[in-house]
């Protein structure tokens, strides 16, 4: 009786370490995840922040050059319509980039939210392992007694 009790009690320690284990690499997997979605986020941020320098960039040489083109055709820089031109692409360019702006934010508000998810996902996965190695153990002791 007592080789069956000991082949018992092994299997019931692997299942229960098996789980635990188990569990304990699915948070690891979780917590890698969620770093990188954080890192994710930290990038779309810095690249949507180049995006909008890009574009303040190409509006400041766009109107440096319509100055100059305006300077070099003899046009006089209080006309209402030149003005109405520089201050409609003013409008443009400043709108462009207030929309490369909330875009990158909103992309690196979704892979933080995915980041969360996998954070909920790692904490789920060790309290699954915990309940699967009490359950390994309950099975264990059933058919302990079953077996006696």
């Amino acid at each position: 009786m007592a080789i069956p009790l000991g082949i018992q009690i092994a299997a019931t320690g692997l299942s229960m370490l098996s789980s635990l284990q188990q569990g304990k690499a699915l948070k690891r997997e979780a917590a890698f995840n969620r770093d990188q979605y954080k890192q994710q986020a930290m990038q779309q941020e810095i690249a949507g922040l180049e995006r909008a320098n890009i574009r303040t960039q190409q509006y400041r040489t766009a109107e440096s050059a319509n100055q100059s083109f305006q300077a070099f055709l003899n046009r006089d820089t209080s006309d209402m319509s030149l003005r109405s031109f520089m201050n409609r692409q003013k409008e443009i360019a400043f709108s462009d980039i207030s929309a490369i702006e909330s875009g990158a934010l909103q992309e690196a508000s979704q892979s933080r939210t995915l980041g969360q998810m996998e954070s909920f996902k790692g904490q789920t996965a060790i309290r699954t392992s915990y309940l699967n190695a009490a359950s390994s153990l309950a099975s264990g002791i059933y058919r302990y007694h079953i077996y006696k």
